[in-house]
């Protein structure tokens, strides 16, 4: 492709972009990750891997990094998240289950809206709530 004369610039690129981008298709889509590893191996430019979800739990990095953290919730099974994007000093944020129970704060709400304990219970129960 570097000698054909469709692909000679950028704005040649860009006018024949859809027999372009098929042809980087058809040539990477040929490669496993290890032969595309091995072919950049010395390249100076920025590359990566897109890996799958299942791919990115055994990833040695993301394991060093502590990118996917466990998190035990009462009741549930422990599961895996991303973690926080961001670490200080070297740390991860503290694990958390980072978010309420349906519903885990609807009265404290409520009540700060001015509505007293006597309406809460009764739209509780009303029989046209979904």
């Amino acid at each position: 492709m570097i000698d054909d004369p469709r692909f000679a610039t950028q704005a040649l690129r860009h006018e024949n972009s859809v027999e372009f981008v098929r042809l980087l298709d058809e040539t990477f889509g040929g490669f496993d990750v290890a032969e595309v590893r091995r072919r950049l191996k010395g390249f100076k430019g920025a590359w990566a891997v897109v890996q799958t979800p299942l791919e990115l739990q055994t990833d040695p990095q993301v394991e060093a990094n502590s990118y996917l953290r466990s998190v035990s919730y009462p009741g549930r099974p422990d599961f895996m998240v991303v973690g926080p994007p961001v670490q200080f000093d070297e740390s991860p944020a503290p694990n958390g289950r980072g978010f309420p129970e349906h519903g885990e704060h609807t009265d404290e709400i409520l009540l700060e809206l001015g509505m007293d304990w006597d309406t809460i219970i009764a739209h509780k129960t009303a029989a046209d709530v979904l």
